[in-house]
């Protein structure tokens, strides 16, 4: 896996209120594996002085973004809460034709809405997704009754354009439910901040601000009924006609004071990284056997720049994932069973799942870790 792509990016005005003379908030580069080759990111936040709204500019081109969905293999494990997706669905619908995009795969919570509306639809850029659809041209406009797309608009770099294709497949007075990251929660919460595919960082005012030049309004807005806890879930109706922004809303001082906190929390686990990687080495350097769990972004993150030592075990539960990380295998547990029990130290890249992971490695295979000699490495926590 030598080739690496660059993305190709495009000049981006702030899709609320036109403007192109943006403040840039962070700028970094980030190198990330898929299943043939590496991809280059270079991922420059922005906020729109005269609105307040957060995004990347210049942003990806949608032939450089299509190109590196197809490469990316889908990973997918539910981490959302289905029953409050289904809970604020049920509120809404009335039956016919419900359309989710970016649905990577179909699910018990899709089987769930079998018994709410006439037909299910799921679309899905990438090829290894087992949706229905891989692209909406085959929808015929205003058939839908209701379009969803969960933690998919942040991913968008034309925000407009792809909320009025939305509404287009909307039947009138159709409705449409978004979750997505909350700009308001990224101090305390910074996952989103630190997906270099993420292009727009919204609030619930500004997404409103967007959606109603577009043709929608907005009729509720929820964290707590958001399935993932560093999201807001918003419903919107299709109306007739588009709503002019009220350009008396200005939300920059706020947007980049939220930004900014949770940049420095950006820093801390970057520091994370630093002292992972230094007990690494030191574990090493006693001749410890250490296992590498999970072949993702965090571990990405930790290695990057950085020569991967030669005598680790890297572990994860997902097969495809053998030829990860170029020069070393990635094995099953399965596959690692021996060098599971000969361990002495352990570095796991998924705090959503270490405890779960943990048990796991006790019940099967009779290992258990003390304290000092595990270290989780997690933005998702950070």
């Amino acid at each position: 896996m030598n080739k690496t792509t660059k993305i190709s990016y495009q000049n981006r005005n702030c899709d609320n209120c036109g403007n192109d003379a943006l403040n840039s908030l962070w700028h970094y580069e980030r190198e990330v594996t898929a299943r043939t080759q590496k991809w280059h990111f270079s991922v420059n936040n922005c906020i729109c002085p005269d609105c307040g709204f957060v995004f990347v500019s210049p942003a990806p081109t949608d032939e450089s973004l299509a190109a590196y969905y197809a490469d990316s293999t889908t990973y997918f494990r539910i981490d959302y809460d289905i029953s409050k997706r289904v809970n604020v669905i049920e509120k809404h619908a009335k039956g016919g034709t419900y359309l989710e995009l970016g649905a990577k795969e179909k699910s018990e919570f899709h089987e769930r809405l079998g018994g709410i509306f006439d037909r299910v639809i799921t679309q899905e850029l990438g090829t290894a997704s087992s949706a229905d659809l891989n692209s909406t041209d085959s929808i015929e406009p205003e058939t839908v009754d209701m379009v969803a797309h969960y933690f998919v608009l942040e991913h968008v770099p034309a925000v407009r354009s792809f909320l009025a294709d939305c509404r287009e497949m909307l039947k009138p007075s159709g409705m449409m439910i978004v979750e997505v990251p909350d700009l308001a929660l990224y101090p305390d919460q910074i996952a989103a901040l630190m997906l270099y595919e993420h292009t727009n960082h919204f609030t619930v005012s500004m997404l409103e601000q967007i959606a109603k030049q577009v043709g929608f309004e907005l009729v509720e807005h929820s964290n707590t009924d958001a399935s993932r806890p560093f999201g807001f879930s918003a419903v919107f109706r299709k109306v007739e006609q588009p709503i002019a922004r009220d350009q008396s809303v200005n939300e920059y001082i706020a947007n980049k004071a939220s930004f900014t906190a949770g940049l420095e929390k950006v820093r801390a686990y970057q520091q994370l990284n630093e002292d992972a990687h230094t007990a690494l080495l030191q574990w090493q350097a006693q001749n410890k056997n250490v296992l590498l769990w999970g072949a993702n972004a965090n571990f990405d993150g930790m290695f990057s720049g950085r020569d991967l030592p030669a005598a680790v075990t890297i572990v994860d539960s997902d097969p495809r994932k053998a030829n990860y990380v170029e020069g070393h295998e990635v094995k099953t547990p399965e596959q690692a069973q021996d060098a599971i029990q000969e361990a002495d130290a352990i570095v796991i890249y998924s705090g959503l799942w270490s405890g779960e992971i943990l048990e796991s490695i006790e019940s099967k295979y009779g290992k258990k870790f003390d304290s000092e000699h595990i270290i989780v490495v997690d933005y998702y926590f950070g």
